[in-house]
C-alpha cells in the first residue's frame, strides 16, 4: 500500500493538494481516505472503499495463519467481533481448514 501511495503521489504531484489536507500533527480522518480513493480512481479500480484495502489486508494475513488476536491488535480493535467481520472467507481457505481434519 505503500509503494502505491509513493507511486500515486509521483504521477499526481500536481493533484496532490486536492487530496490533502494536511495538519501538523499528520493527516485529517478525510485524507488517507480522500488519496486512497484517489489511487483507486487513477486505477481504473470501481466500487471498493477506502476499508477495502484493510479487509484484503486482514483477510490476506488470515489466510496465511495469523491468528485473529494478532490480527485483532494491528487492526487496532478493542472487540474480535469486529476484526472476525473484515475476514472474508476464501473457497482456499475452507479447503485448507477441511484438509487438516
Amino acid at each position: 500500500m505503500w509503494n502505491l501511495l509513493l507511486m500515486w503521489q509521483r504521477t499526481n504531484q500536481s493533484n496532490l493538494h486536492s487530496y490533502c489536507f494536511i495538519r501538523s500533527a499528520g493527516f485529517t480522518a478525510n485524507t488517507l481516505t480522500k488519496i486512497v480513493n484517489g489511487i483507486y480512481k487513477h486505477a481504473g479500480i470501481s466500487g471498493p472503499t477506502s476499508h477495502s484495502g484493510r479487509r484484503t489486508g486482514l483477510t490476506n494475513l488470515a489466510e496465511r495463519g495469523v491468528g485473529v488476536r494478532v490480527l485483532m491488535a494491528l487492526a487496532g480493535h478493542s472487540n474480535m467481533a469486529t476484526t472476525q467481520r473484515y475476514i472474508d472467507l476464501r473457497p482456499a481457505m475452507l479447503k485448507a481448514a477441511v484438509e487438516l481434519v
